[in-house]
């Protein structure tokens, strides 16, 4: 591919007939060489002025000329002296899909290099043009929206979802009397499926005491024991319910399992099989006065639907009231589009609702590093940072900072002043920072709302798998302290409640 980036530097793509044929191919680029280094076609003729080749890798400058066609005398796409062009290869680790850059030192003194993402970027303007592979565009920023997108409007939210509102089905006569009877200054909760602790610490911050952790994975469990002091038990389907200790607010992220596959069996109100059961199970034994259960956006219609109505019939029939809403995390304090649905669990219809958004959006200065503090091993390969810039430029998009660039399974490029959601199975390119680089772990945990102090005992690839599967605590820390004011108050919702709530299902 070729590519004109200004009069002193230019960008040629390595292709795979390039690494197989061991040329450098000039197509495109042959304005930028003097006449006078254009020699003849034969060995034995009239040589050019030679060119003087600053070649990286290798120790010794190159001495070459271009030659010219034998049958009208116009220049070769290629240099007359090519046996270094496979050592260069070699020696930079040269791929199909790489830039080479081309640099005028002095008329005919020119270094050959690998092209530098961040140097093109910078100090060099890109020129349209349209090539066989794809086009390039030379584009001008949109109109921004206060910087929200650089190129849509962002609607910042005034207040939170409507809460989807379940009934018990069996009203628990005791309900009201446990909860009044709790201290909701200090309050015992248990975490399930705790990972890294996340929901623990929302409800930390709020005067929760945790009795009780599960969690199955052992790098998560060290991870966790590190910063609590306590190693979680392990898989909650061997402990046995009325083991665990006492408590008042039972905290799950519990996995999102189908209930088709047992469904056909024993019925699709039968939770056996799953690991929602163990949660039921718990609830059952110890009647814990309020529950907090969180699972992916996509939690009510998993399974067509099957495993929500399940799980709210199952804690409906246990007396629980529910109030189920999907709540992002950029809207509570961190600059991470991350969407969860939260089932807030009341043994008593108390007046309940979920937190109100931030005023403004975080910015991601308060999570991202100085580019000078980041540790080269973060920095992608120039190949990646190169095709995500062309790629956002044939999107018709200008690059904005700080931004975090985004891929998507179609290949193509978001940039936004936050960042798309962790995920614990990502690919190590699928956020660039700026486009550049990967995120550091302290910044996936800042991502998340962890505090500073929040320990780092594994490696980068476990920390990053762990804080893609955590939640963001901020959001935990909002849906608590609403849930402990409705604990604490001990109100029920009044009629006009009710039926607000009833005439809102039913769309009156």
């Amino acid at each position: 591919m070729r590519g004109q980036v200004g009069q002193k530097r230019r960008l040629i793509e390595v292709t795979e007939a390039n690494l197989r044929n061991g040329h450098l191919y000039l197509t495109g680029h042959l304005g930028f060489f003097p006449a006078a280094c254009f020699g003849s076609s034969s060995k034995k003729g009239t040589q050019g002025q030679p060119l003087t080749l600053e070649v990286a890798g290798l120790k010794a400058p190159v001495q070459t000329d271009i030659p010219t066609e034998a049958d009208g005398g116009k220049p070769r796409k290629f240099f007359r002296n090519r046996a270094w062009v496979p050592e260069f290869f070699k020696a930079n680790k040269i791929k199909a899909g790489d830039f080479v850059m081309l640099e005028k030192l002095d008329r005919f003194h020119i270094r050959v290099a690998p092209a530098v993402a961040k140097d093109i970027e910078t100090h060099l303007e890109i020129e349209g043009r349209k090539t066989r592979r794809r086009q390039i565009i030379e584009s001008k920023p949109k109109a921004a929206d206060n910087g929200h997108n650089g190129h849509k409007t962002y609607r910042w939210p005034t207040r939170a979802p409507r809460a989807e509102y379940h009934a018990a089905t069996t009203p628990d006569p005791r309900g009201l009397a446990a909860i009044q009877k709790v201290n909701w200054r200090s309050f015992r909760t248990i975490d399930l499926f705790a990972g890294i602790g996340g929901i623990r610490l929302g409800f930390q911050a709020v005067g929760g005491k945790c009795v009780f952790a599960s969690e199955w994975d052992e790098l998560a469990a060290v991870t966790y024991e590190a910063n609590f002091g306590e190693k979680p038990h392990g898989d909650i389907t061997k402990v046995d319910p009325s083991d665990i200790p006492d408590h008042d607010i039972l905290l799950a992220g519990f996995p999102c399992q189908p209930f088709s596959i047992i469904g056909a069996q024993k019925g699709f109100g039968d939770t056996r099989g799953t690991l929602f059961f163990n949660v039921e199970e718990i609830l059952r034994v110890k009647r814990p006065p309020a529950a907090l259960l969180e699972n992916v956006k996509q939690f009510k219609t998993h399974d067509n639907g099957r495993t929500f109505r399940t799980v709210i019939e199952r804690l409906s029939e246990l007396g629980y009231y529910t109030h189920t809403t999907i709540l992002n995390a950029l809207h509570y304090g961190v600059p991470q589009k991350r969407e969860r649905t939260f089932i807030a669990c009341f043994r008593a219809d108390l007046a309940f609702e979920f937190p109100k958004p931030e005023t403004k959006m975080p910015s991601l200065l308060d999570v991202l590093e100085p580019d000078d503090r980041i540790d080269p091993k973060f920095i992608a390969s120039d190949r990646i940072q190169l095709k995500r810039l062309q790629r956002l430029r044939e999107q018709g998009v200008a690059p904005f900072y700080p931004s975090v660039w985004h891929e998507n399974k179609g290949g193509a490029i978001g940039i936004h002043p936050f960042s798309c959601a962790l995920r614990h199975n990502a690919s190590h390119n699928y956020l660039l920072v700026n486009g550049r680089r990967r995120m550091t772990p302290r910044e996936c945990l800042r991502l998340q709302g962890f505090p500073e102090t929040y320990k780092i005992v594994v490696d980068d690839r476990a920390i990053r798998a762990q804080t893609g599967n955590s939640v963001a605590v901020p959001v935990i820390r909002a849906i608590a302290t609403q849930m402990i004011e409705a604990l604490s108050k001990g109100q029920l919702r009044t009629q006009a409640e009710a039926e607000s709530t009833l005439f809102a299902t039913l769309g009156v």
